[in-house]
């Protein structure tokens, strides 16, 4: 369901998961979105809506790319999660949905959660935070 408007293309969680080779079970779950089960399986709650089995499928490749066996310290999980939101959500592309509103919204026109949005926006320089900034008062001015 890739936006066409978007000026960058972004990785396709299922076309990478199909060439790494794992499998896709589909589980209901009360405390978690997903999880990888060593280098073959990922399993995604049923209950996830596009948005949402996009970026947990996602972040479950990057633990499955990066060799992560098990659950991972909060580090590791934050680098993963910035990871997730950098290459789902290229600079470009938040640059070109920049403006004032809901996070939802803006979330859903980069095909992405509301908390891969806010992961993308908490890994920016303050170079890029500036731009952001200075997008969204235009936007707003206009």
């Amino acid at each position: 369901m890739q936006t066409p408007h978007l000026p960058l293309a972004t990785p396709d969680p299922w076309y990478i998961a199909e060439r790494l080779g794992l499998t896709i079970h589909d589980q209901h779950f009360n405390d978690a979105r997903g999880y990888a089960y060593g280098p073959h399986d990922v399993f995604l709650c049923k209950t996830l809506d596009w948005y949402g089995r996009r970026c947990t499928l996602f972040h479950e490749v990057v633990h499955v790319a990066f060799g992560h066996v098990g659950h991972q310290d909060p580090i590791t999980e934050l680098h993963v999660r910035y990871t997730v939101a950098r290459d789902l959500i290229p600079w470009p592309n938040l640059m070109h949905v920049a403006r004032p509103g809901p996070a939802a919204a803006i979330a859903r026109d980069l095909d992405v959660t509301p908390a891969v949005l806010r992961d993308r926006i908490d890994a920016a320089t303050p170079t890029e935070l500036r731009e952001l900034r200075k997008a969204r008062r235009r936007h707003k001015a206009a």
